[in-house]
């Protein structure tokens, strides 16, 4: 079964729609997103992410939504294996959004580079995206395979306080 990682929303207003996140509902900042394609922050509960965004061109949000676009971007999953899901969400008629995913450089020739998962489209023009890279910041239980995935180094610095924090 594949397991949710984050949930994507496109604002204008990140540090507006982050402050809401984290006064009203605590979520924690984890990491911030400061990319030629985007800006904006990483907030998790310690199980699911969210990524607040501002993308910063039209080739990497989709052409359905632009950078003036603001709600639900796309919902990212953790699977066990690329090429089953490819066939499940081909038989469900989601495509792969080669157009984002050429603007991002992932899912050209199966390479995935960073934490950017492969684009598909998805009802309700939401994209999905999977990976089998377990999610950025960790959960209860992964602290251990996000490590080994990423390196403690490369943790971002929120991340290496939340996981820090757990283990203490």
């Amino acid at each position: 079964m594949a397991r949710i990682k984050h949930i994507a929303i496109a604002t204008q207003d990140v540090e507006g729609t982050a402050r809401f996140y984290m006064d009203v509902l605590g979520l924690e900042k984890a990491g911030d997103v400061n990319s030629p394609n985007a800006s904006g922050y990483y907030l998790t509960d310690g199980h699911i992410n969210l990524a607040i965004l501002n993308f910063k061109n039209d080739d990497v949000a989709g052409p359905e939504y632009g950078t003036g676009y603001s709600g639900i971007h796309h919902i990212g999953f953790q699977v066990e294996n690329l090429e089953e899901i490819a066939e499940k969400l081909a038989a469900a008629g989601s495509k792969p959004r080669d157009d984002v995913n050429q603007a991002l450089g992932v899912g050209q020739h199966g390479h995935r580079y960073a934490n950017v998962e492969v684009k598909y489209s998805g009802p309700d023009n939401v994209m999905v995206d999977v990976s089998t890279v377990p999610a950025l910041l960790a959960d209860h239980g992964v602290e251990a395979e996000v490590r080994d995935a990423f390196g403690d180094e490369s943790l971002p610095v929120g991340l290496k306080a939340i996981v820090g924090r757990k283990a203490g």
